[in-house]
């Protein structure tokens, strides 16, 4: 369980090659800041952010860690146990719906609220102005 052990890790591929953490990251053994420690319930472990670029392809490559086995072959070394613990994107939909749940229901009572008021859906024709048609 070596930081040199995590260097043969295939974070992607480009052009047909495999891209592994030692070619795009400096491997060194401890934390940067000593004082801090990954934990998951009472286990020592190390915690690894995975963001996905934004825009449309973020639900795209969400799927595809989804569908992904949960131990690929050369992924992490023997002993290492992966999990996911925790998964943004369930809450930020959920925020999305309850925005369009919201805007919804303004419409309506602001439709709601005219028609009230005015017993007409049509505009009245007492306003201060003249359409300038012809």
């Amino acid at each position: 369980m070596s930081a040199a052990e995590y260097g043969s890790i295939i974070i992607a591929y480009r052009n047909g090659a495999a891209v592994r953490l030692s070619d795009v990251a400096t491997l060194v053994e401890g934390a940067e800041n000593t004082k801090l420690g990954g934990w998951m319930n009472a286990t020592p472990a190390l915690l690894i952010n995975v963001a996905a670029p934004a825009g449309r392809e973020r639900g795209r490559r969400r799927r595809q860690y989804q569908e992904a086995p949960a131990h690929p072959a050369g992924l992490a070394p023997r002993g290492v146990d992966l999990q996911v613990l925790t998964d943004r994107t369930t809450t930020i939909r959920a925020s999305i719906r309850d925005v369009r749940f919201e805007l919804i229901l303004a419409v309506v009572l602001v439709v709601l609220v005219i028609f009230l008021f005015l017993r007409n859906v049509r505009p009245p024709s007492f306003l201060p102005f003249q359409c300038p048609c012809p």
